[in-house]
């Protein structure tokens, strides 16, 4: 008898033994893996506006970030400012396309937002248009 009970508390206790070790292993790893707040890549504030900010990133020291125009009309782009660095552009979106421009002295870093302001006209009309972009960039 006391040989059946023993096999009976052998088959029955390894697998909670093993299910509560899963449970503990996991809850180590999520803890180790998510040290920090996950930092999503993106731009708000452009919705309605003629000019919408694509993709962006640091490359090369220089933060590139992509414009498109988003109107029924071309885009005239004066200048382009992020943060406190700011270019000055002169150039033409046409419909539906987009332009890539190149920001100097960035580098990788904590997970940020900062402010972009376009200065543009769209059919005849001057428009500064604001929002904000949030990724892992610094200004230098």
């Amino acid at each position: 008898m006391r040989k059946l009970l023993l096999a009976i508390l052998i088959l029955v206790g390894i697998p909670f033994v093993l299910f509560g070790g899963s449970i503990i292993a996991g809850a180590v790893f999520t803890t180790m893996v998510s040290d920090g707040p996950d930092c999503s890549i993106r731009s708000s504030g452009f919705e309605d506006s003629p000019v919408m900010v694509g993709n962006f990133g640091v490359s090369e020291g220089n933060l590139l970030i992509e414009l498109r125009a988003a109107s029924s009309y071309e885009v005239d782009v004066q200048s382009l400012s992020v943060g406190n660095n700011t270019i000055e552009v002169d150039e033409t979106i046409t419909v539906g396309s987009t332009e890539t421009y190149s920001l100097e002295d960035y580098s990788e870093g904590d997970c940020t937002t900062t402010d972009v302001k376009i200065t543009a006209t769209t059919g005849g009309e001057a428009e500064e248009i604001t929002g904000t972009i949030s990724g892992e960039f610094t200004e230098n």
